[in-house]
C-alpha cells in the first residue's frame, strides 16, 4: 500500500522511525510532516502541525482521500501560536492515499477573525504492510469421482490478486491453475479432470503472489506465501483389482449419495475388544467398512449398559444387501457407511429400554421402537 502525506506532523517519529521529516516555510510560519504504516495495527499513524510565529491562534484540520478520491475528517486542533493534529487510520482498501492538513491561522490584530491558511507538503512513503499468509477453508462440489471433469471453487483469505492454486491427485501427478483480480482474493474457481486411476486424497495449496502485480511482501519470519495443505477425498472408480470393486459401483447402482467409499475404506479384519469382524460385516461380502466410532461407540454402550455381552443382529451392510433387506426404502441406511449396527434384544422390552439408553448415553442415534421393533436396537454413529 503506497501512502502520500501532506501537511503532516511527526510526534513519534522516535517510536515509529518514519523517514524524517522537514520542517518547511508556511504562511506566517513553519509546518512538518509524518507518517508510517504500523503493522501491528494495520492503520497509518500520522499528524498535522502548524506553528504560526506572527499571531496568537493557529488552527489545524486533517483529512484522508482513499484511491477512490474518498475523504475523511481526521479531525483538528486549535491552540496558541501553534496546532497539532495526530491521528490513527485503518485503510479498507489498496493503493494510494493523500492526507492533507489545513492550517488556519489568525493574527494578533483581531484574533477572532481567520486572516488566511498555509500550504506546504511533505511527502513520505512508509513501510509496504505485509501481505497474509493464504488460507484455504473450504472446497465446493466434494468428494470427487475419479475420472470425471470437476467445476469447484477453493474459499479462503489471503489468496492475493493474482493466486495460483495447485492439486496433487492420489497417484502422484499435478493440476495448476492461476486466477486474476480482486474476487481471487477469496475464491478460485476450476474445472479439472480427475485422473482415472486416482482414488485417495487430493492435496490442494494455493500461493499468493501478493497484491495488484507488486509480488508477495512478507513482514516477518513467519510470513508465507504458500497456503495450508488442504485434502479432499477422491473417490476411486474400480481400481481395487478385487471384490471391493464391485461393492463401489452398489453405492452407484442402489443410490446411495451421502458418501462413495474408496479402497482404503475397507477392511478385512477390523475388530475391538468384544466385538468381531465376522459379527459385523455383511452375510454377502468378505469386505466391510467398519469405521472406529462404531467400535468406539459399541464398546461404550456395552459398558454403560453394564458389561454383559450384546448380540449383533446386523451390521455393516453393502448397497446390494441393504437394498434386499429393505426393498430399496433405505438407499443412504447407515448400515453401508460402516456406522451402524442392530443391537438384539430378544424381543425383551427391558432389554431394549437398557440398550437404547446406553447407546443414547454412548452418543449414537437411536431409532425409536416404533421404527425399529423391539426385535433390536439400532444405534449409529452417523458420518450425517
Amino acid at each position: 500500500m503506497k501512502i502520500k502525506y501532506l501537511f503532516a506532523f511527526s510526534m513519534a517519529a522516535a517510536l515509529f522511525q518514519p523517514r524524517a521529516a522537514q520542517a518547511q516555510s508556511c504562511e506566517n510560519g513553519t509546518c512538518e510532516t509524518w507518517a508510517v504504516y504500523d503493522s501491528g495495527s494495520n492503520a497509518i499513524l500520522g499528524g498535522s502541525y502548524y506553528e504560526n510565529f506572527y499571531g496568537s491562534v493557529a488552527n489545524v484540520n486533517v483529512y484522508i482521500w482513499d484511491p477512490n478520491n474518498n475523504y475523511t475528517s481526521l479531525g483538528g486542533a486549535v491552540n496558541d501560536s501553534y496546532a497539532e493534529k495526530d491521528f490513527s487510520y485503518t485503510p479498507q482498501i489498496s493503493g494510494t492515499y493523500t492526507i492533507v492538513g489545513y492550517n488556519y491561522y489568525m493574527l494578533e490584530d483581531n484574533p477572532w477573525a481567520p486572516d488566511g491558511y498555509s500550504s506546504c507538503t511533505q511527502a513520505a512513503d512508509p513501510p509496504q504492510p505485509p501481505d497474509p499468509t493464504p488460507n484455504i477453508q473450504g472446497v465446493t462440489q466434494t468428494p470427487w469421482q475419479a475420472g470425471s471433469q470437476i467445476s469447484a471453487s477453493v474459499s479462503g483469505s489471503g489468496f492475493g490478486t493474482s493466486p495460483t492454486l495447485q492439486i496433487q491427485w492420489p497417484d502422484g501427478t499435478y493440476y495448476n491453475t492461476s486466477c486474476s483480480g480482486p474476487l481471487c482474493d477469496g475464491q478460485i474457481a476450476f474445472t479439472a479432470t480427475v485422473p482415472a486411476d486416482a482414488g485417495g486424497t487430493a492435496t490442494l495449496v494455493v500461493t499468493s503472489n501478493g497484491y495488484n502485480g507488486q509480488g508477495f511482501f512478507a513482514g516477518g519470519s513467519g510470513d508465507s506465501p504458500t497456503s495450508n495443505e488442504y485434502q479432499v477425498v477422491v473417490q476411486g472408480s474400480g481400481t481395487c483389482g478385487d471384490q471391493r470393486d464391485s461393492i463401489i459401483a452398489q453405492y452407484a447402482t442402489y443410490g446411495a449419495t451421502l458418501y462413495r467409499p474408496v479402497c482404503t475404506d475397507f477392511t478385512t479384519n477390523a475388530s475391538s475388544a468384544h466385538f468381531s469382524f465376522n459379527e459385523l460385516k455383511s452375510p454377502d461380502a468378505d469386505w466391510a467398512i467398519l469405521r472406529a466410532d462404531l467400535f468406539d461407540g459399541l464398546e461404550a454402550t456395552r459398558s454403560l449398559e453394564g458389561g454383559s455381552s450384546i448380540t449383533i443382529n446386523r451390521g455393516y451392510s453393502t448397497p446390494a444387501h441393504n437394498y434386499a433387506i429393505s426393498n430399496g426404502a433405505t438407499p443412504n441406511s447407515q448400515h453401508i457407511y460402516g456406522t451402524a449396527a442392530d443391537m438384539g434384544t430378544g424381543s425383551a422390552q427391558a432389554t431394549w429400554d437398557l440398550l437404547s439408553a446406553a447407546a443414547k448415553a454412548a452418543l449414537a442415534c437411536v431409532e425409536p421402537e416404533s421404527q425399529s421393533t423391539i426385535s433390536h436396537v439400532h444405534a449409529d454413529w452417523r458420518l450425517a
